[in-house]
């Protein structure tokens, strides 16, 4: 399997969103439907594949989910833009490791046990090259459908990522669409 590339070209708004969504509104299958997001809606990437994994895995990170559908509408906004700095963070940490034109190695600092364990994961996977890292956070079904759709994803047809419609303004609609469903608009 190829290598999983760390960059996330796109406004990380867009992620989370669909993260509390689907994490609120499915009692089983959160993992393979937001994998199926990804691929076919948004694009795959590294720092929102360990989100998830560490979101919907058996081994769920406490603290990750910090929206709810009972707090008022400006605490659902700060959690989205809470949980949007943590994958930000992991997703500039990847970028700046994994650029060949950097002279310089960067050290990032942080308190929050969220970005070290999601830092920690994407590490291991950048190491492994590949997602066999997954394994100790995945019930097994979730870890073969990962694989499957990881091997998968760059043959099918029904993504947005690979056509004309992947565009800065059909990101801001997708991220306007999925905060107004989850009553994140002010």
């Amino acid at each position: 399997m190829p290598p999983i590339t760390p960059v996330l070209a796109c406004d990380h708004r867009a992620i989370v969103p669909q993260m509390a969504w689907v994490f609120q509104g499915f009692p089983k299958h959160k993992f393979d439907r937001y994998l199926d997001w990804m691929i076919t809606d948004f694009r795959l990437s590294l720092p929102i594949l360990v989100y998830a994994v560490r979101l919907f895995g058996k081994i769920s990170l406490r603290g990750m989910m910090k929206f709810k559908l009972s707090q008022s509408t400006p605490e659902r906004k700060r959690a989205l833009v809470n949980m949007t700095w943590d994958l930000f963070l992991v997703d500039r940490y990847l970028k700046n490791w994994v650029d060949p034109k950097k002279k310089r190695e960067e050290i990032l600092f942080s308190q929050d046990i969220v970005v070290k364990e999601l830092l920690r994961t994407a590490i291991s996977v950048q190491y492994a090259e590949g997602i066999d890292p997954f394994f100790n956070y995945l019930r097994e079904s979730q870890y073969l459908r990962c694989k499957e759709l990881l091997n998968s994803a760059s043959f099918r047809e029904d993504r947005v990522y690979l056509g004309k419609a992947w565009n800065p303004e059909y990101r801001a609609d997708l991220i306007r669409k999925l905060e107004h469903e989850l009553g994140a608009l002010t």
